[in-house]
């Protein structure tokens, strides 16, 4: 049992090491993409790498500046405003339990998105908005923008916990299920873990 408990601890630490190898190798391809792009070609660019997110890495926060920076220089406002709404975007979805990278730069998208989105909203020609509304509309967006929707920290941890009992149960039947009473222990606890992750997943 040592010996299996040795060797599934192995298993999901190589996993661990080659996701964080893969996410480097695809920020570092992403970024030098990055680096030769212009226009939206390159806000996409930027976004795979803070989405290859990769803890201490400088390639991601070089990212998140750069784009940062290169929003301001779209002339068009549609064009900044998609720009400035990729990296926030791409900011949430890196979030998780444990860190919360890059979040002082909500604070600085966040009113430059509630301004353009202000305006958008006021130039649309099916809207009866003048920039009399103008405060409404931004107060309106800061609102929004402002909610707190962060996965839940716990249901985020269950999430982690269930999918490695998962993979033990089924890492167990395969190599531990020599009985009617084991192959029935690690059915149920395949079914248990697997529900369980469901559920996590969905209350996260």
């Amino acid at each position: 049992m040592k010996g299996y408990g040795k060797l599934t601890i192995l298993l999901l630490v190589t996993i661990f090491i080659t996701f964080l190898a893969k996410n480097l190798y695809y920020q570092n391809r992403y970024y030098n993409t990055a680096k030769q792009q212009d226009g939206i070609a390159k806000v996409k660019a930027y976004e795979k790498v803070i989405l290859s997110y990769v803890p201490l890495s400088p390639l991601g926060s070089k990212a998140v500046e750069e784009l940062y920076l290169y929003c301001h220089t779209f002339k068009k406002d549609d064009e900044r405003l998609y720009c400035l709404e990729t990296l926030r975007t791409s900011i949430y979805q890196i979030q998780n339990p444990i860190t919360r990278p890059y979040t002082e730069y909500l604070e600085k998208i966040n009113p430059e998105i509630a301004k353009l989105r202000a305006l958008e909203s006021i130039n649309w020609e099916f809207n009866n908005y003048t920039m009399a509304d103008y405060e409404k509309l931004y107060n309106a967006q800061m609102q929004v923008l402002n909610y707190d929707n962060k996965p839940s920290d716990f249901w985020s941890f269950i999430v982690v916990l269930s999918l490695i009992g998962w993979i033990s149960s089924v890492l167990l039947f395969i190599w531990k299920a020599n009985d009617r009473k084991q192959i029935l222990l690690y059915s149920l606890m395949f079914v248990a873990f697997f529900s369980l992750w469901i559920v996590s997943l969905y209350k996260a």
